[in-house]
This record gives structure tokens, C-alpha cells and sequence, in this order.
């Protein structure tokens, strides 16, 4: 009997065990469900908020747009009073001949319009075109300042090197002299020496011969330098000069007309 009693308490433990784990895996099932759900209401929350912003700018837009409206209004009756009409309905109404006469002169105001508008969009492009060619006047002059840089810094370094040379060539000189004083002094000695003396002459005249092909190259490099410099001067005012004017003029003209 204690033993059936302990199988069926064992079995009941294990039971319930199994329904708390199946309850467990209920609960993660839901977790996960309701993380799930959140994302995507988090989505659509966002989406909302999105087409939220997006409506508020159509209407901030559609505002501007009656705003704008009210004033084309008001300028077109302050032309139509400028030109004696201030009853619309009942000048119309009353007479044809006035009712044309707007009609020519609404459409001239049209015509006005477009014209101004044409010309404007042809204002834009030149702009843009100057705008471009600033840009491309602006990369290319970074790139010859990038140039006159590295023809600096390499004259520099030919100035070094030409310096360089200089002192080794005075150095040489120096020790020729004195292998020839001693050369008059011990004739002893004096065709040895005077081999010595030879090699160093002819050490020597090479190196004269770099240091005058140094001296060339930075004299090229010199007439590089001022040629970029005045290009880049003579393009950039060439550019902007003429774009600028005809811009100008086009603008003196638009006002003239208005």
C-alpha cells in the first residue's frame, strides 16, 4: 500500500511538473506573440507618424498656396482699379465692351507672365552654368595651387641640393689647392699627388655639371610657376567677367520691363 501510495504521489508530482512546464511554454508563446505584436504596432505607429508629418506639410503647403491666391487676387483687382474698373459683376453685366476689354487685358497680363517666367528659368540656367563653371574654375584652380605647391617644394629641394653641392665643390677645391701646394713642396711625391689632384679636377667638373643642370631645372621650374599663375589669373576673371555681365544685363532688362 505504501508503495502504491508513493507511485501515485510520484505520478502526481510528475504531472504537475509537466503542466507547469506546458504553462511556461504558454506563457513564452504569448511573450513572443505579444513582442511580435508590438513591433509591428511600433511600425505602424511610426508609419502614422510619418504620414502624419507629411499631411501637416501638404496643408502647411496648401496654406501658402490660398495665401498666395489671395494675393494674386488683390493684385488683380488693384491692376483692373488701375485701369477704372471697380465693380466687376456689375461692369460686366452692364457692358460687354468693358467685359473684352478686361478679357485682352488679363491675357496680355498672362502673356507678361509667361514671358517673365521664361526668362527667369533662362536667368536659372545661367546661373547654374556660372555656378558650374565657379566649381570647375574653383577644382582646377585647387589643382594648379596643389601643382605651384609641389614645384615649390621641389625647387626648394633643388635649392638644398644645388647648396649641397656648392660645399662639397668648395670642399674639393680646398683640398686641390692644398695637393698643390704640397705637390710644390715635396717633389718627392709629386706624381702620386698629382693623380690624386687629376681624379679631384675631374670629380670636380662633374659636379659643376650637376650643379649647372640644377640651376636649369629650377629656372624651368620657375617660368612653370609664374605661366600657371598667370593662366589661372586670365581664366578665372575671363569666366566670371563675361558670365556676370550678361547676367546683369538680363536682370537690368527684366527690371526695365516690370
Amino acid at each position: 500500500i505504501n508503495e502504491k501510495a508513493a507511485v501515485k504521489a510520484k505520478d502526481n508530482s510528475l504531472q504537475e511538473v509537466e503542466e507547469q512546464i506546458e504553462i511556461k511554454f504558454e506563457i513564452d508563446k504569448s511573450l513572443k506573440e505579444l513582442k511580435e505584436m508590438a513591433i509591428v504596432l511600433r511600425q505602424k505607429l511610426d508609419t502614422l507618424e510619418s504620414e502624419k508629418n507629411m499631411m501637416v506639410v501638404e496643408y502647411s503647403q496648401a496654406l501658402k498656396l490660398c495665401e498666395k491666391s489671395d494675393a494674386d487676387m488683390k493684385n488683380v483687382e488693384q491692376i483692373l482699379e488701375s485701369i477704372g474698373i471697380t465693380d466687376i459683376e456689375s461692369e460686366a453685366l452692364g457692358d460687354n465692351l468693358l467685359f473684352d476689354k478686361v478679357q485682352k487685358n488679363i491675357s496680355l497680363l498672362h502673356r507678361r507672365s509667361e514671358e517673365l517666367t521664361s526668362r527667369n528659368l533662362t536667368l536659372k540656367v545661367d546661373i547654374d552654368k556660372l555656378k558650374k563653371s565657379m566649381n570647375s574654375s574653383e577644382s582646377e584652380r585647387v589643382r594648379c595651387k596643389k601643382t605651384l605647391t609641389n614645384l615649390k617644394v621641389s625647387a626648394k629641394s633643388l635649392k638644398e641640393e644645388y647648396d649641397k653641392k656648392e660645399i662639397k665643390r668648395n670642399q674639393m677645391r680646398e683640398n686641390y689647392e692644398k695637393l698643390r701646394r704640397g705637390n710644390k713642396r715635396q717633389d718627392a711625391k709629386k706624381d702620386d699627388k698629382a693623380k690624386k689632384a687629376y681624379k679631384l679636377l675631374a670629380l670636380l667638373h662633374s659636379e659643376c655639371n650637376t650643379i649647372v643642370s640644377l640651376v636649369n631645372d629650377m629656372g624651368v621650374v620657375s617660368r612653370e610657376v609664374v605661366d600657371l599663375e598667370e593662366n589661372i589669373k586670365t581664366e578665372t576673371a575671363k569666366r566670371t567677367e563675361d558670365t556676370l555681365r550678361k547676367i546683369q544685363q538680363d536682370l537690368d532688362r527684366m527690371q526695365q520691363e516690370c
